[in-house]
């Protein structure tokens, strides 16, 4: 009896466990992009969620290079002039040095999203030329 009462305790723990185990997160590839080749100061923005709205936009990887100066730069997102209203930063913003480059291309998203109806914005701390392509998808 003392066997059969701890393979049902058993049985009851692993079914317990596996109904409280996680659902695996989507898998989603990008297929759009954007490209970004300027020599600005402040915000810029480089996508409009216009085109898309509803729906929610997720990254899955950029590249920023600067010139010749170290420039600060990141992206965000918001609304109204180059993401001038509810500006969320995207990213860290990032300490590039003299032709500086950061890499996140795992082309399958990994976490970064955008809410449906933001446009995504391109910061960068001086007039250096600053380019950059951020890799998207939306659903």
């Amino acid at each position: 009896m003392k066997n059969f009462l701890r393979a049902a305790l058993m049985a009851a723990l692993f079914a317990f466990f596996a109904a409280a185990a996680p659902v695996q997160a989507q898998q989603l590839t990008c297929r759009d992009n954007v490209k970004y080749d300027a020599s600005t100061t402040g915000s810029t923005r480089i996508f409009t969620a216009n085109a898309t709205s509803p729906n929610q936009v997720y990254i899955c990887g950029y590249t920023i290079n600067v010139g010749a100066a170290a420039t600060n730069v990141g992206f965000t997102y918001g609304t109204g002039t180059n993401c001038g209203t509810g500006t969320t930063a995207l990213t860290p913003v990032f300490v590039l040095p003299i032709a500086g480059q950061i890499m996140d291309d795992a082309g399958i998203w990994h976490g970064l999203t955008v809410p449906a109806g933001k446009d995504i914005c391109i910061s960068a701390s001086g007039a250096n030329p600053v380019q950059a392509i951020l890799y998207f998808t939306y659903q």
